[in-house]
C-alpha cells in the first residue's frame, strides 16, 4: 500500500466527513427551525447525500492507487461485506412484518456497509498475509 495514497485518502475523507457533519446538522437545524415548503424540505433532506457521493469518488481513487494484491483484498472485502449487509437487511425486512421496528432502517444500510467493510477487511487481510 502506498503511503502517499493512504495519506491523501485520509485527508480527503476527514475533510468530506467534516462537510457531511456540517451539512447534516445545518439541514436538521433549518428543517426544525423554519417552515419550508415541501420541495425545499425534500431538497434539504437529500443534501447530506452529496458528501456521501464524494466519498465514493474518493474511495475509488484510493482503490485505483493500490497494487493488484490490495485491489484483490478490497474486492473480496466488498463482496463479503455487501453480502453480510444484504442478507442482514433482507432478514430485517422479513422481521419488520412480524416485529414493529422503530425508525427508518434504510438510513442505516450505507453506514452498516462501511462498518462491516472495516471489520471484514481485517479478516481478509489476515488471511492473505498469514
Amino acid at each position: 500500500m502506498r503511503a502517499s495514497a493512504m495519506k491523501n485518502y485520509l485527508i480527503r475523507m476527514v475533510l468530506i466527513m467534516t462537510c457531511y457533519m456540517i451539512t447534516l446538522f445545518t439541514v436538521k437545524y433549518l428543517d426544525q427551525s423554519y417552515d419550508f415548503s415541501q420541495p425545499v424540505r425534500i431538497t434539504l433532506a437529500i443534501l447530506p447525500v452529496l458528501p456521501a457521493i464524494v466519498t465514493l469518488w474518493i474511495f475509488l481513487a484510493f482503490f485505483r492507487a493500490q497494487d493488484e494484491l490490495m485491489q484483490k483484498i478490497m474486492n473480496e472485502t466488498t463482496i463479503i461485506s455487501a453480502g453480510i449487509v444484504g442478507i442482514g437487511t433482507f432478514m430485517l425486512g422479513f422481521l419488520h412484518d412480524v416485529i414493529p421496528l422503530p425508525g427508518n432502517p434504510l438510513i442505516f444500510v450505507f453506514p452498516a456497509m462501511i462498518a462491516v467493510y472495516g471489520v471484514v477487511q481485517w479478516f481478509v487481510i489476515y488471511r492473505y498475509y498469514s
